[in-house]
């Protein structure tokens, strides 16, 4: 590979990365207020409390998903952050 397009090859995929990053960090937001609106679900719809218990379970493990993918698209960026030198080759 020539050496001279390293740098534009890495600046494209940084701007991808950067671009995931802003939209699944949107996307974030939207799954918090489904997630809020899905726990009542069974309160609201008056389902025993046994169902209730159990949904509650599974969005708690969609919660908790969610969570790591914050944290890690929070790790990516400060990799981004710390690597940037002010060079980018747009």
């Amino acid at each position: 590979m020539n050496n001279d397009r390293i740098p534009r090859i890495l600046s494209r995929l940084e701007k991808g990365l950067l671009t995931d990053s802003a939209h699944l960090k949107q996307l974030d937001q939207g799954f918090a207020v489904t997630l809020r609106g899905a726990r009542n679900l069974g309160l609201e719809q008056k389902f025993s409390q046994e169902w209730d218990t159990s949904w509650n379970e599974q969005w708690s493990i969609v919660e908790a998903l969610l969570v790591s993918i914050r944290g890690l698209l929070n790790t990516m960026d400060v990799a981004i952050e710390s690597s940037d030198d002010g060079s980018r080759i747009e």
